[in-house]
């Protein structure tokens, strides 16, 4: 019985590892600005201007790395 239990335990845990591995790591506000040179407040007004789109959670923006490269290459 106990190696059913750690063996479903195991299975779990690679499942949540790769589920881990294909969410992409978001960036803060803060991190976007320092990349980009520039001040939060900059970063804010691009949001708000849909320049830059983030990932709301909560009320916190994070921002994909893909969705910032998009951002520079476009020369905005």
């Amino acid at each position: 019985m106990a190696s059913v239990r750690r063996s479903r335990r195991v299975a779990a845990e690679s499942e949540c590892e790769m589920m881990a591995d294909s969410i992409p790591r978001l960036l803060t506000l803060v991190a976007v600005a320092e990349a980009l040179s520039v001040s939060p407040h900059t970063v804010r007004m691009w949001v708000r201007k849909d320049r830059l789109r983030p990932v709301r959670v909560c009320r916190r923006l994070l921002f994909d790395p893909a969705e910032v490269a998009r951002f520079i290459s476009e020369g905005r």
